[in-house]
């Protein structure tokens, strides 16, 4: 693949299109509430550890993550494919393009609260769980 130069404008414009957040602090201090301030049309909540009660009325949408594997599909989703990864191994185009057909009509353009220490406790409970050859 050629090396492409990508300009100061394309990148500025892509940086202006995306919005990142991690939200930290201690339990009840109104972290998932803040959901609330987000645009429910442009918003897509990641409930990583069924803690939607507080934000039940909240009109926007929530993808359950239950499993490591479906963090992984949306960690390359949000990410995009990694150029470099084997076209067989997870993160790759071929991943990715998985990805959005399991995921297919939910593009948003600002994504919602996660919860990190449960995601983190969700990737160390996969490495040690017994598992399929796809999983």
């Amino acid at each position: 693949m050629p090396v492409r130069i990508i300009t100061a404008d394309e990148r500025l414009s892509a940086a202006n299109n995306k919005t990142s957040l991690a939200i930290f602090g201690p339990p009840g201090s109104g972290k998932t509430s803040l959901l609330k301030t987000l645009p429910a049309s442009d918003t897509v909540c990641l409930d990583l550890e069924a803690g939607m009660k507080s934000v039940q009325d909240w009109p926007g949408g929530s993808i359950a993550v239950r499993s490591f594997v479906d963090f992984r599909d949306l960690a390359v989703l949000i990410g995009g494919p990694d150029p470099a990864a084997d076209p067989n191994a997870w993160y790759s185009a071929q991943h990715h393009q998985h990805a959005r057909g399991v995921y297919a009509g939910t593009s948003t353009t600002c994504a919602g609260t996660a919860f990190l220490i449960t995601a983190s406790a969700r990737c160390a409970a996969w490495t040690s769980a017994p598992r399929s050859q796809e999983g």
